[in-house]
Formats: structure tokens, C-alpha cells, sequence
């Protein structure tokens, strides 16, 4: 799927159970460099994360499969895709920690600014962009 977008599109998943909600992820994060794809759900979402090699995913916390929840996190960190961010309503500090034991590192509080969504991400990908550090070699 990569090829026929071109190496430098990053391909991002925004997993939400609430039309509404990723209509406007969708559409807010959209830029020429990326390829917004959209999950209803955390089962859509892990088969997705099996067949394409997502650079970024995005998800609320609180989904309505938190079986699904687990399983798409398991997923996505065995099939190494690249990071993840993920939102949720104040208070839910068990959730956020299960999902910190799954690998998830970047968090948001809900409710959050789009224009701080949209700094974030630019955040990460920007970081997978930037080439590695190559070490002198000695001489």
C-alpha cells in the first residue's frame, strides 16, 4: 500500500467509535504528507494494524471492546507499528495505566484542543522522519 502513495506518506489510523469525533480527527489532521485511515472499532483497527504498517495510531481509550482494546494494542506492538496516541476522559487512571503495561507512552486528557492534537502528531511523525544519528566511525 505504501508504494502507491509514495515512501514519504505516513499512514495513519484513527480508531473511535463516535462518528462524529473521527470525522473531525479525519479531517483535521489530513495534510498532503499523510494518509488518514479510519477504524470504527478495535477489531477493525488490529486487522488493519495486520496488513498495513501504520506509522502513527490514534484511539480514545475508552471503547466499547475493551478486549478489542487490548487485543489491538497487543497488535500493534507485536507488528511493530510506529507510535501511538491515545486519548481519554479525566479520571480514567486505570485505563491509562493498562495501557501504559501495553507500550502506549502519549496520552491526552479529554477534552483536549484539535490544534493540540495536531501538534502532537506533527511531534511524532516529524521524529520518525529524522534520520538516526550515524556514529563516527574511529579511526
Amino acid at each position: 500500500m505504501k508504494e502507491v502513495l509514495g515512501l514519504d506518506t505516513k499512514y495513519v489510523l484513527v480508531v473511535n467509535q463516535v462518528p462524529g469525533m473521527t470525522w473531525l480527527l479525519k479531517r483535521s489532521l489530513g495534510a498532503s504528507d499523510r494518509h488518514i485511515v479510519v477504524a470504527e472499532n478495535t477489531d477493525t483497527a488490529a486487522a488493519m494494524m495486520e496488513s498495513v504498517d501504520f506509522d502513527l495510531v490514534i484511539s480514545d481509550i475508552t471503547q466499547e471492546q475493551m478486549d478489542g482494546f487490548e487485543s489491538m494494542c497487543n497488535t500493534w506492538r507485536t507488528n511493530g507499528n510506529g507510535q501511538m496516541i491515545m486519548f481519554s476522559s479525566f479520571g480514567k487512571l486505570e485505563v491509562t495505566s493498562r495501557a501504559r503495561n501495553l507500550g502506549v507512552e502519549r496520552f491526552l486528557t479529554k477534552p483536549f484542543r484539535v490544534e493540540h492534537l495536531q501538534d502532537e502528531v506533527a511531534r511524532v511523525l516529524t521524529t520518525l522522519t529524522q534520520p538516526e544519528a550515524i556514529p563516527a566511525m574511529a579511526n
